[in-house]
Order: C-alpha cells, then sequence, then structure tokens
C-alpha cells in the first residue's frame, strides 16, 4: 500500500467517523453511572443549566425528583449536582467539562431527569452545546424556559402557563403545546404541530410550520429569510396584517373571501366577529394560510 493510498484511507476513516456512517456513534452506547433522587417538598422553581450535555425529561411515577447521569466513561467530575437555593429554588448542574476536543462529542453526557407529575413550579433550563427532549408529557402551572446555544429541542406534549425557548442555532420540533408561547431562533426551523394559546415567533433564518387547534390568542410572526406555514381549523375568524417585502402572501380557505388571493400586503377581517389578530412580517420568504 502506497502513502498516498494509507493517508486516504485515514482520511476515509475518520470521515466516517465523523459522519456517523461507520454506526458506531448511530447507537447511544453511554451507560447509567448515577442516580439520585430528591424530593420537591416546597420546591417552587427548578434551574437546570448544563455546559455540554444531552437532556431528557420524562414524566415521573412517584413524588421525587430522580435524575439519572449516562457516560461512555464512568468519571464522577462529570455527575450531576442538586443545590437547593433561595425562595424555594432548586439548581441542577455539573461542573465544567475536562474532555479533549477532539472527538469530546463522542463522550459527552446524557441526563435523564424525571419529574414528578403533580410539580406545579417553574422550570429553567439552560444548554450550552446538546439536545433537549421530552418523549412523554412535561406539565406544569407555571413557566417553562428554555435557552439553547447549539442544538434541537424536540418535546411530545408539553403543557405550561407560559412557554419561552431561545435557541441560536438548531431547531424546534413540538407535536402538541398547550400554553402561551414565545419562540425565538436565529437559525433554525420551528414545527409546531398542535397549539392552543398566544404566540409570538421569530426566526433569522429558517421556517415556521405551525398548527392551531383553535385561535384562542393573538398570533404574531418576524422572519428575515424563509417561509412561513399557518394553519387554522375551517370556519377560523381572525383580523390579518401581513407583510412580505420579497414574497409573497396566500391564503388558501374556499369558505372566506380572498381563497388563493396571493400579494406581498393584506390587511384585513375574515369570517364573522373576529376576535384575534394574526400579525406577520417576512422579510424574505412566503407567508401562507391553510385551513384544516
Amino acid at each position: 500500500m502506497t502513502n498516498r493510498t494509507r493517508i486516504f484511507v485515514r482520511l476515509t476513516g475518520i470521515l466516517l467517523v465523523l459522519t456517523g456512517s461507520t454506526g458506531l456513534y448511530s447507537k447511544d452506547w453511554r451507560k447509567l453511572v448515577n442516580e439520585e433522587s430528591r424530593p420537591l417538598t416546597d420546591i417552587n422553581r427548578l434551574v437546570i443549566d448544563y455546559g455540554a450535555r444531552d437532556l431528557v425529561f420524562v414524566e415521573g411515577s412517584g413524588e421525587n425528583l430522580v435524575i439519572r447521569d449516562f457516560m461512555f466513561r464512568n468519571n464522577e467530575d462529570h455527575y450531576s449536582v442538586i443545590k437547593p437555593g433561595p425562595g424555594g429554588e432548586l439548581a441542577i448542574g455539573r461542573a465544567d467539562r475536562r474532555l479533549p476536543f477532539f472527538f469530546w462529542f463522542t463522550r459527552t453526557p446524557k441526563s435523564e431527569i424525571y419529574i414528578p407529575p403533580g410539580f406545579q413550579g417553574d422550570f429553567d433550563i439552560r444548554v450550552s452545546s446538546g439536545n433537549i427532549k421530552a418523549e412523554n408529557r412535561i406539565a406544569t402551572a407555571g413557566t417553562i424556559s428554555m435557552e439553547l446555544k447549539s442544538g434541537d429541542v424536540r418535546m411530545r406534549r408539553l403543557e405550561g402557563g407560559n412557554t419561552s425557548v431561545s435557541v441560536q442555532s438548531g431547531s424546534l420540533n413540538i407535536d402538541d403545546l398547550k400554553g402561551d408561547c414565545t419562540v425565538e431562533l436565529k437559525s433554525g426551523d420551528v414545527v409546531i404541530g398542535s397549539m392552543a394559546g398566544k404566540g409570538s415567533y421569530s426566526v433569522t433564518s429558517g421556517n415556521i410550520n405551525l398548527r392551531l387547534k383553535e385561535l384562542s390568542g393573538n398570533q404574531s410572526f418576524e422572519v428575515r429569510s424563509g417561509n412561513i406555514t399557518l394553519r387554522l381549523p375551517q370556519g377560523t375568524s381572525y383580523n390579518l396584517d401581513a407583510a412580505a417585502k420579497s414574497g409573497n402572501i396566500k391564503i388558501r380557505d374556499s369558505d372566506l373571501e380572498g381563497f388563493g388571493s396571493s400579494n406581498s400586503i393584506i390587511v384585513k377581517s375574515f369570517g364573522t366577529n373576529p376576535m384575534y389578530t394574526i400579525r406577520s412580517r417576512v422579510r424574505s420568504g412566503n407567508f401562507e394560510i391553510r385551513m384544516d
């Protein structure tokens, strides 16, 4: 084997590892290394602040908060740290990451956080690099705040009094959302499969795809570069204030005047006695309303 061939084989192997094409890193090889349980008596706010870590939220079956840490290699320095704070606050985090820069992502820890179903307090979740995921229902009567610098947010069913999500680089995908919602993304897509409540959505570069169960509050959209698709229940009445600087506004509703209309500015009311307003501003892209 020539030197050139050896170099090519080595580079190909590195690329396969980086892209996960070998399947070695497609499976989660992280193992359970630590588990802690704490009662949430007199706790009204959970502050969850990690550096580089994947967080998986699960609706628990008991009365205690349970945290399970998963790692490729057991390192107690990276265990979750739970600290009570003032005013009924409970802080959850960990020490700074001490991993080699090269391939550090292959050793990124993961934590599963089991939330008691009766918890009524606030959630404040911050992750610098990683993903936030919930495969089943997460509910609270308080507020839910998520701040993510790099990574994706994927929630199955989220119920809160007020949900706020901020992502610098990544996407937001929620199957079912109940309660008012504020979303800010710099680079990524917003997909919400079903939502009921007031909403405010701002995306610098990316698309918004939102389906409303019902129009029960004002909706505001602002996208610098990307498309907005809003799905409403058939027969919904609403006030529309929409403008697309470079693109079109399309309303696809066979029951309302304006069916199939396409323009860059539309300000008018649809239906009978509309209570809420849909406001949309797109600098480069299209805004479209469809009826389910």
